[in-house]
């Protein structure tokens, strides 16, 4: 059975473990650290685990952004395309950023990771 050696930052307290190569992030939380309020839900990216990074990073992509801050800020006053058609062409320069930032599918992503 193969083996590695993880190092890992849970709550801000770093963590070094030897974890069986076939074992998933939930379980590691849950038993060798006993942070039971992790949701046991891989099949169904219930826990959020494998979508929390890239969403953060997104987050802060847009953050550092201030087009894409423009963008997301002029867009929401909305109520028609046409008015997203004038704030895409006003502040583009971020429409890159805060697609994918809306794509990560994490709504509370921007306020979680400090970001945006």
């Amino acid at each position: 059975m193969s083996t590695h050696h993880i190092q890992v930052t849970v709550n801000g307290v770093p963590q070094e473990a030897e974890v069986e190569a076939r074992r998933l992030l939930v379980h590691f939380l849950r038993e060798d650290l006993n942070l039971t309020g992790t949701h046991i839900g891989c099949d169904t990216t219930s826990c959020g685990a494998c979508i929390e990074r890239a969403c953060c990073a997104q987050a802060a992509a847009c953050a550092a952004n201030t087009s894409c801050i423009d963008l997301a800020n002029c867009a929401t006053a909305c109520t028609d395309s046409a008015c997203i058609d004038a704030c895409v062409e006003a502040h583009g320069a971020g429409l890159a950023d805060l697609e994918a930032l809306l794509g990560c599918g994490n709504a509370s992503c921007a306020t979680d990771c400090g970001g945006a």
